[in-house]
């Protein structure tokens, strides 16, 4: 009677041991994500980006009043700004920093409805590679894969904006200010292509401070997508 006890009780526990690995290798199969569905937590990530970071911002249509947020001037043209300060222009500099804020922040806003089908336009050769490339890898690919695309949406939209905040006006008279100044080397340089690369550096920054959040902060992962694609990157 003993020994057909302990058969019992060691057939249930191999039976609970065979359940158990079968359930293990169940919950696996269960985490197991395709390429596919990867690829659509890759792009939710670019989408988040724009919803929870461009479009407030956009709406407030000048970062000029948010110390974090404010443009600067373009590298190549920081002389302009040293200058006007410089020769007291101060006034003048603060207009042009005004004004290209200005411009940035209303394209950025103009810009929205297109990015979101540019963005949902991208395609991942290979999800695994961008999905452990670091904190800032699918919003480094989406640029690096869309640049010509990015650059010819909002050049026209940086022009328009540029021109009706008055911003054209204040920088025409920088240049023409600094032009006069002796000695120095004259220049002439291309506004649109300048300021479309400021719009184009301040996505690029307000992208990937999201990508950052949802890669770091498991309460950024607002949706089962999120949670299930994200959770992967640490194995």
């Amino acid at each position: 009677m003993k020994k057909t006890i302990s058969l019992f009780i060691l057939l249930g526990l191999l039976s609970c041991s065979a359940l158990t690995r079968v359930d293990n290798k169940r919950v696996v199969l269960k985490n197991q994500l395709s390429a596919l569905e990867v690829q659509e937590g890759l792009i939710a990530v670019l989408q988040k980006g724009l919803n929870d970071q461009v479009v407030p911002r956009g709406q407030n249509r000048n970062f000029y009043d948010h110390e974090l947020d404010r443009v600067g001037f373009p590298l190549g043209l920081q002389k302009l700004d040293i200058a006007m300060r410089k020769y007291g222009l101060s006034d003048l500099a603060d207009k042009g920093l005004l004004g290209l804020n200005r411009t940035v922040a209303s394209s950025l806003k103009a810009g929205v409805p297109e990015l979101k089908i540019v963005i949902d336009s991208l395609v991942f050769k290979d999800v695994d590679q961008v999905l452990h490339g670091g904190n800032h890898a699918v919003t480094a690919y989406f640029f690096k894969e869309k640049k010509e695309e990015l650059n010819a949406l909002f050049k026209p939209i940086v022009k328009k904006y540029f021109e009706t905040t008055g911003a054209d006006e204040v920088w025409r008279l920088m240049i023409e200010k600094y032009n006069q100044i002796p000695f120095v080397q004259k220049i002439n340089p291309d506004l649109i292509e300048e300021i479309t690369k400021q719009t184009l550096d301040c996505l690029y920054d307000l992208i990937s401070l999201e990508e950052l959040s949802i890669r770091t902060e498991i309460t950024s992962r607002n949706s089962n997508l999120l949670k299930r694609v994200f959770s992967l990157q640490e194995q």
